[in-house]
């Protein structure tokens, strides 16, 4: 996930989702940040064309599915979403209840085009956060205040198919298990998590890892993992 700033206020997902998810506006002034994620130096995928969106929702989590090679990939989709929203939330002592995140499931394209607007970078990545407000920890490897509001929307995330699928492949993880790995990472994202500093990865990365081998699942950092690396 990448970090994107910008300082013109805007409606969340829910909202531009009404519109055939044109664009995602901020969900507020601060804009989220994320993993550092690669397609690879080859080319980009080829995006699949896109169909009718369709909106799914567990309680937590709204999915906006853009892109149907999402559903065709995992039909289970939503569920898969929310046991990692909440997993994060749980991990992270925040709780879910009255909470709201909205998730696009978008292609390489889509995905692009948002960092560009969001971060001046036209190129893919595997998933973007929005942080309903800002809540960045005191110092480093401290963690974040708990958000100002006991109920509604955390904030926004979109997640890219194409890089997505590439970098499990290249793991040799399932694409079930990264797209976990990845919304719990955003979802940690929109309640004030980052990995800036070193402090900071170390007690974000701790979180995660423990989340997601308590699944039963590989630990994301290490050898070979498709986990995000610091930025020193």
């Amino acid at each position: 996930m990448n970090q994107a700033r910008s300082s013109n206020p805007g409606d969340t997902l829910r909202s531009a989702t009404s519109a055939a998810c044109d664009t995602i506006p901020p969900s507020e002034t601060t804009i989220g940040s994320g993993l550092d994620g690669a397609v690879g130096a080859g080319p980009t995928p080829q995006a699949e064309a896109p169909g009718q969106d369709e909106t799914l929702s567990d309680g937590l989590v709204e999915l906006v599915v853009e892109h149907p090679g999402w559903l065709a990939a995992l039909p289970d989709l939503i569920d898969h979403a929310g046991l990692a929203a909440r997993l994060a939330l749980v991990r992270a002592g925040v709780n879910a209840t009255g909470r709201e995140i909205a998730i696009l499931a978008c292609d390489n394209t889509r995905i692009a085009a948002l960092n560009a607007d969001f971060r001046g970078k036209p190129t893919p990545t595997n998933v973007l956060s929005w942080p309903a407000e800002d809540l960045a920890p005191p110092a480093p490897g401290q963690r974040p205040p708990a958000p100002s509001r006991a109920h509604g929307p955390l904030g926004d995330i979109a997640i890219a198919l194409e890089t997505t699928r590439s970098e499990a492949e290249k793991a040799g993880i399932g694409l079930k298990d990264h797209v976990i790995h990845l919304i719990l990472h955003g979802t940690l994202h929109l309640i004030g998590y980052d990995h800036e500093t070193n402090d900071d990865a170390a007690l974000m990365e701790g979180i995660e890892r423990a989340a997601v081998t308590g699944l039963g699942m590989r630990d994301p950092y290490g050898k070979g993992a498709a986990g995000p690396t610091r930025r020193d």
